[in-house]
């Protein structure tokens, strides 16, 4: 089974759901501490409002839940897809503990997305596109069940520029094996293809990147 495979990143992250404190280490150092604001500043370029619909996409453990609960209130709607069970199921409690009752679980692949046309207020992706191995198709589907003039905002990680590259070595093989991440990825690219004018903010010397992607009218097609 090869790495950036489909069932190679399900096995690995089924694994990740049935230990909890071990992923939030391992998210912790992603973020280099700074989880909770990038998480946050994330979900508010979705531009969000009481009562929306919103994707989680790769929503994992449902760590993105209590900000995105925050914007959209009991009358919105979160649906949080992922392709694996185990980290579903642990989504699936922190909903049971917190009592969400708006808030949709779907477990399936994404590149084969198919949820209704012209229906989501706003989608998010933390650390998701760059494990996915088909991020055009994934992106499309995002695309397509966005209603026009709403975000699709991405949140995820690329290897340090400048000085700090000296670290890529150790960090390629690290997050390859342990999280399935595809550091060759172009996922800014990918994104520009699909819906136009993208932009794109960086943090952490360039190790963390925040896209924001527009579905605008012209692009409809």
């Amino acid at each position: 089974m090869n790495v950036f495979d489909l069932h190679y990143g399900r096995k690995l992250y089924d694994w990740w759901g049935k230990h909890p404190v071990l992923y939030r280490l391992g998210s912790w150092l992603v973020f280099l501490g700074r989880e909770n604001s990038l998480r946050n500043k994330g979900v508010s370029f979705i531009g969000l409002k009481e009562g929306d619909i919103v994707l989680d996409l790769a929503c994992g453990n449902g760590v993105n839940f209590e900000y995105l609960e925050k914007r959209i209130g009991e009358q919105g709607q979160i649906i949080g897809f992922d392709y694996s069970e185990g980290m579903l199921r642990f989504a699936t409690e922190r909903k049971k503990k917190n009592n969400w009752q708006n808030i949709q679980l779907l477990q399936g692949d994404a590149a084969s997305l198919d949820l209704q046309l012209d229906s989501l207020d706003g989608a998010f992706c933390s650390l998701g596109l760059s494990a996915i191995p088909d991020i055009k198709s994934t992106i499309q589907n995002v695309y397509n069940s966005l209603k026009p003039e709403k975000h699709f905002v991405v949140l995820d990680a690329k290897l340090f520029d400048g000085w700090t590259r000296v670290f890529n070595p150790i960090i390629r093989p690290l997050f390859k094996y342990s999280t399935n991440w595809n550091y060759n990825k172009d996922i800014p690219k990918t994104l520009r293809e699909i819906f136009g004018t993208v932009k794109s903010y960086r943090f952490n010397g360039g190790s963390i990147f925040i896209l924001d992607a527009k579905k605008t009218i012209k692009n409809n097609g």
